[in-house]
């Protein structure tokens, strides 16, 4: 049988997104580039032009705080699970946003690649799970993040499970790439046929 972390054992950190303090905030705020639901793709991926701004005390903008390379993102409210592992470093400092929380690996430990698909299945495949009250709206605590417990295979048996998910990860991009080409051609074959009577 597979040993079966806690979630804080395996992880550096886990914290929540930064809430909008809104536009009557003193001017030792200014906005930042910040990670809201929006900007998080259901198939995975990070919609840059959906970026939300919030506003970051100037105190709390350190390192530690900012979105980093494998970071694990989660919503932690509102009706749609989702998940995405940040492959990469961003060119400026960006935040999450209050709806958001940070999950960020231990890389000595776990493959962040791993780590993403096991929240994949929970968060995504067992939302049921995280269900608060009777809206059926995500409720998800920085204490229930951290007490999540986690299969921990060997190491070689993460990089089979992390490949298999890119995989699948990647084409489900190449899915909704296609998808998106068929829509703008049909677009553009509506708009050709009927001109300004077309959707």
């Amino acid at each position: 049988m597979e040993q079966q972390l806690p979630l804080s054992e395996i992880t550096d950190r886990i914290f929540s997104g930064f809430p909008s303090l809104g536009r009557d905030a003193d001017d030792s705020l200014d906005a930042v580039p910040a990670i809201g639901l929006r900007a998080l793709g259901s198939d995975g991926r990070i919609l840059r032009d959906e970026f939300d701004r919030v506003r970051v005390p100037i105190s709390r903008r350190l390192r530690e705080n900012q979105v980093q390379q494998h970071d694990i993102l989660v919503t932690v409210r509102g009706s749609l699970a989702k998940t995405v592992l940040i492959a990469e470093e961003f060119a400026s400092p960006t935040y999450a946003s209050g709806n958001i929380a940070v999950i960020r690996p231990n890389v000595a430990r776990i493959d962040p690649r791993y780590l993403w698909a096991w929240t994949q299945a929970i968060f995504v495949d067992q939302v049921e799970l995280l269900r608060r009250g009777s809206t059926g709206q995500l409720g998800v605590t920085i204490d229930d993040l951290r007490n999540l417990l986690v299969p921990l295979p060997p190491p070689a048996e993460q990089r089979r499970v992390a490949e298999a998910a890119e995989k699948m990860l990647h084409f489900r991009y190449a899915q909704q790439e296609v998808m998106e080409a068929g829509e703008r051609t049909f677009r553009a074959l509506l708009q050709n046929t009927f001109g300004s009577y077309a959707p």
